[in-house]
């Protein structure tokens, strides 16, 4: 009749199970929660990755189509200029009325301007203050006179001598009927505006 009793768990060790029952249950629990809690930084980090990617990809569609929108000005005005050169000489009222129109499509930048061979602008809408300013040092300039086809050029930032800001300038290169360089058209947009412009994006 002593065998039940023989069997009987003793306190110390029920309690010793007890307690070993509990570690595991939170060990357990505590790593399901690290093992969720780990889930959802991996999600949180893949939806920033993603949403850093979308961003970009939005931000440079945003820069290629407003450099193209520039760009395809800049050829217009260009197209006109020499159109004016071959046909005997600038007629400053007409291509006065081509900026205006021109840059009217442009708000976001400075300002059209035309600069002849030696680098002297010549030619501006009328809200650009212009006083025979040269930009012939300009790399730029440089790069446009000496390159017969260099395509649209963007400068480095520069400190605009007739801005006085810091701004990017956009640059397409004007040729004479021989093919000679005759100057270039440039428009220039301000840092301070690329980043009001893109930084609602």
């Amino acid at each position: 009749m002593s065998a039940p009793a023989d069997r009987a768990i003793p306190p110390s060790v029920f309690i010793r199970w007890l307690v070993a029952g509990a570690v595991l249950v939170n060990l357990f629990i505590g790593g399901m929660v690290a093992l969720v809690l780990f889930q959802e930084r991996e999600r949180q980090f893949a939806e920033a990755e993603s949403l850093a990617a979308n961003l970009s990809r939005v931000l440079e569609e945003n820069l290629a189509g407003f450099i193209g929108k520039i760009d395809l000005t800049l050829l217009a005005v260009g197209d006109e200029v020499m159109r004016q050169i071959a046909a005997g000489g600038i007629d400053k009222a007409a291509l006065d009325a081509v900026l205006a129109r021109n840059d009217a499509r442009l708000p976001e930048a400075l300002g059209l301007r035309v600069v002849d061979a030696e680098g002297i602008i010549r030619y501006a809408v009328t809200d650009v203050v212009v006083s025979q300013v040269s930009i012939a040092d300009r790399p730029q300039f440089i790069f446009l006179r000496d390159n017969p086809r260099p395509g649209l050029v963007i400068s480095k930032p520069v400190f605009g001598r007739v801005a006085k800001q810091w701004m990017v300038t956009l640059s397409r290169r004007i040729d004479n009927p021989d093919g000679s360089f005759a100057g270039d058209v440039h428009v220039a947009i301000t840092l301070a505006r690329f980043t009001e412009i893109f930084g609602g994006v």
